[in-house]
C-alpha cells in the first residue's frame, strides 16, 4: 500500500484493493512477497535490469546478480540480446563504458570473466546490427579494436558461443594484427574472418571452431604461435 501511494496512483488504496492484486493469476504472493508465475517475466525484468545497467552507464562496483544475467543470458543472436539492443544506444560513451566495464570488473573465476568479457562484445555486435546496416567487417573489427587494442595488439579479447542464422555474419579483419591472451571456443565464423601472413595468435586458446558447411581452413603459416593451446583444434590443423 505504501508503495502505492508513494507512486501518486490516483485510486483509493484499502485492503480490498491490495487482496485482488494478491489473487491476480499472473501473482504469487508468498511470505509477504509477490512473485510472477511464469518465466516469460523473469526474463523480461532481467533484460530492463541489463537494458538501464547499460543506458545509464553507471560503475560501480558490478553487483553479482547483473554480473550473472550478462554472462548467462546476453548471448549473440538471441531475443534476450535483440530485446536489450532496442533500448541501448551504441555511441563512443557506450563503448568507453564497456571498456572500463572490462577493465574494472573483478571476477576470481577466469572463465566467468571469459563469458562476461564475450557477454560485452556480443551485445556491440548486436547493437552494430540494428538499423541502417551499420555492420560490417570494417565496422565491428573498429568495436574490436577500440575496447581490445592496445600499442598494435589487440589482446584478451573473447567470442564464446557465437553462432546462429544472422545475416550480418560476426566476423573480423585480423590482416596484420598481433593478437594475445584470445579465447575463441564455438566461434564458428573463426575460419570466415580474414587472415594473411601477419597476422599471429599468442598465448591464446581455442575450441570448437570448426568451420561450418561450404568453409574450408585457410591456415597462413605461423598463424598459431607454439604459446598458443591448440589441442582442442589440432584436427584442424593436420
Amino acid at each position: 500500500k505504501q508503495v502505492l501511494k508513494n507512486k501518486n496512483i490516483d485510486i483509493e488504496i484499502d485492503n480490498s484493493y491490495i487482496d485482488k492484486i494478491k489473487g491476480h493469476p499472473l501473482i504469487i504472493y508468498k511470505d509477504e512477497k509477490f512473485y510472477f508465475r511464469y518465466d516469460v517475466f523473469d526474463i523480461y525484468f532481467k533484460s530492463l535490469l541489463v537494458s538501464e545497467f547499460f543506458s545509464t552507464k553507471e560503475l560501480p562496483e558490478i553487483e553479482e546478480n547483473i554480473f550473472r544475467i550478462i554472462s548467462g543470458y546476453l548471448k549473440f543472436d538471441t531475443s534476450f540480446a535483440k530485446s536489450i539492443s532496442e533500448k541501448v544506444i551504441l555511441d563512443d560513451e557506450l563503448v568507453l563504458f564497456c571498456l572500463d566495464l572490462i577493465d574494472n570488473t573483478n571476477i576470481e573465476s577466469s572463465n566467468d570473466k571469459n563469458l562476461f568479457i564475450s557477454a560485452i562484445v556480443t551485445l556491440l555486435l548486436t547493437l552494430l546490427e540494428k538499423g541502417n546496416n551499420q555492420s560490417n567487417i570494417n565496422t565491428r573489427t573498429d568495436i574490436i579494436e577500440k575496447i581490445f587494442e592496445s600499442n598494435g595488439c589487440i589482446q584478451g579479447l573473447c567470442l564464446i558461443d557465437i553462432f546462429g542464422n544472422s545475416s550480418s555474419k560476426p566476423t573480423f579483419d585480423f590482416r596484420g594484427k598481433i593478437l594475445k591472451d584470445c579465447i575463441f571456443i564455438n566461434y564458428e565464423y573463426f575460419w570466415e574472418c580474414t587472415f594473411d601472413k601477419s597476422t599471429r595468435f599468442y598465448d591464446s586458446y581455442f575450441k570448437d571452431i570448426d568451420p561450418r558447411d561450404g568453409i574450408s581452413t585457410n591456415i597462413p603459416e605461423k598463424l598459431f604461435s607454439p604459446s598458443c593451446d591448440l589441442i582442442e583444434i589440432q584436427h584442424l590443423i593436420s
